[in-house]
């Protein structure tokens, strides 16, 4: 499986992992899935027909906040 790659900066958030990019902004409050094979312009959010994919993206994002003190609060989230 391919590692996840995961960062954040003033309350955005993303988590890569192979094909898949899962990003949260500021302005939408809310995580995106894109399938980058298919759609390299993250135009077409796939999150309700993968939803096992993102509850994976989302905890292993969370790990990862936690472990280096990103904060999981604030910047308006």
């Amino acid at each position: 499986k391919p590692r996840f790659l995961h960062w954040g900066l003033y309350g955005n958030r993303a988590v890569r992992q192979g094909k898949w990019k899962m990003v949260w902004g500021t302005t939408a409050k809310q995580w995106e899935l894109y399938n980058l094979k298919v759609n390299r312009s993250e135009t077409s959010d796939v999150i309700e027909s993968h939803p096992n994919q993102a509850r994976r993206m989302r905890k292993s994002w969370e790990r990862w906040a936690k472990k280096t003190g990103y904060p999981l609060t604030g910047y308006g989230l």
